[in-house]
């Protein structure tokens, strides 16, 4: 495991990892990070090496990092589906719209199945990932508390 020790994640310095036996949703490694103070967050090996860096990164910076791996992987299926130029062009547009109203819908349904009433979107976007969603409409589990963004 690559070493981690004393570099950060936003402004979080990392105390140590671990590696995690739950892999993600394609079966790639996770890595459970360990911050200075005590807080942890499990990461996909792959993200972590992205989004890892020597010094502090504000949020707008942290998110661009984390957006680095997921583009790839899209241009990678792009590239993939030998697009001629016209369609790579009229789809992206297509394709986000599709994922969000996937994550969206996603989300309703999770928490409609666990709660048995509606939820609003807004209030949980911020603070669950998509792993946890899936976890929630496949096992109904709720895997973490759910708090509102502070700025809604």
């Amino acid at each position: 495991m690559k070493d981690y020790i004393g570099k950060f994640i936003g402004a979080n310095e990392i105390e140590r990892t671990e590696p995690v036996e739950e892999k993600t949703y394609l079966g790639n490694e996770r890595t459970k990070v360990v911050y200075k103070g005590g807080e942890s967050k499990v990461f996909p090996s792959k993200v972590l090496e992205c989004i890892t860096t020597d010094k502090l990164t504000s949020p707008t910076e942290l998110q661009n990092l984390r957006i680095e791996p997921v583009a790839a992987e899209v241009l990678a299926i792009m590239l993939e589906a030998d697009l001629t130029l016209d369609d790579a062009f009229s789809m992206t547009g297509s394709v986000a719209s599709k994922v969000n109203l996937s994550i969206e819908s996603s989300t309703a349904r999770a928490f409609n199945k666990l709660l048995g009433k509606e939820v609003y979107f807004n209030t949980v976007r911020g603070t669950l990932t998509l792993m946890d969603l899936d976890k929630m409409l496949k096992e109904g589990l709720v895997v973490k508390e759910v708090s509102p963004k502070k700025d809604e």
